[in-house]
């Protein structure tokens, strides 16, 4: 946005944001962008990993407490590392395939949630397979 005239500036801020789509526009939909850094930071804080989820970790463990700093910086410092630590954990998540049925975004655990709700489903639609028909 560094070449572009101020005076043009918002009005090309609203045309980007009208523009998102998908994951891009669930981050920004509530929240109110009044500048083009805010809406950089909240979408490369959302979809740039910076760091690994085990550097994350060791940095939000190893933060301590510095002298002359209020317990409301130190606490907002705390929140923003476990956030990073936390969007960083659950996109590597999403990129796991399930070893059931070889698709992205869950975990096995869902596929086998599915699989007994359509079996319980077929059950009560179709009684007389069940065993309990005599």
């Amino acid at each position: 946005m560094q070449n572009v005239e101020e005076t043009i500036q918002p009005v090309l801020l609203q045309v980007i944001i009208t523009k998102l789509a998908s994951k891009a526009f669930a981050i920004t939909q509530h929240k109110e962008i009044s500048t083009w850094k805010i809406l950089r930071e909240n979408l490369e804080g959302k979809f740039c990993a910076t760091c690994t989820p085990g550097y994350l970790q060791l940095e939000l463990t190893m933060t301590k407490f510095q002298q002359g700093e209020t317990v409301r910086e130190y606490a907002t410092k705390q929140n923003k590392q476990s956030k990073g630590f936390n969007n960083q954990r659950n996109q590597d998540i999403k990129q796991v395939s399930c070893i059931y049925c070889k698709k992205f975004g869950h975990t096995i655990k869902v596929s086998y949630k599915k699989k007994n709700a359509d079996s319980r489903k077929e059950i009560q639609d179709n009684p007389s397979t069940s065993g309990n028909a005599k």
